[in-house]
């Protein structure tokens, strides 16, 4: 028992930290989960809620708030290794090194979660 408390405190503080990627979409929905990847416009999503994997066009989402790393490859061969976070209509912030880069989120053409 005197294992028990400080098992259940560890588990819970893993809980907390644990970095939650945030998608709203154009239906005004939102949801949050793990955000692995994104090739060929169809992002892949794992939540708690669900045994598989959650694939979703990217342009239904309306904003997206990226808190773990990825790698980021733009259009005309650009790529970044970084977060992502939109911020205004098609207009997303890339935080890399810190150093901030303003690009159309639109241009974005895949995401990989650095692990």
């Amino acid at each position: 028992m005197k294992y028990f408390l400080p098992f259940f405190f560890f588990m819970f503080c893993v809980e907390l930290y644990a970095q939650k990627d945030t998608l709203y979409f154009k239906n005004k929905e939102m949801m949050v989960g793990e955000v692995k990847s994104m090739s060929k416009n169809v992002l892949t999503v794992e939540t708690k809620f669900s045994d598989q994997d959650f694939k979703i066009e990217f342009d239904k989402v309306e904003k997206l708030i990226l808190v773990n790393k990825y790698s980021i490859y733009l259009v005309g061969g650009s790529n970044f290794f970084g977060t992502i976070k939109s911020n205004k209509d098609n207009e997303a912030t890339i935080t890399y090194n810190d150093t901030i880069k303003e690009v159309q989120i639109s241009k974005t053409v895949s995401l990989n979660k650095i692990e």
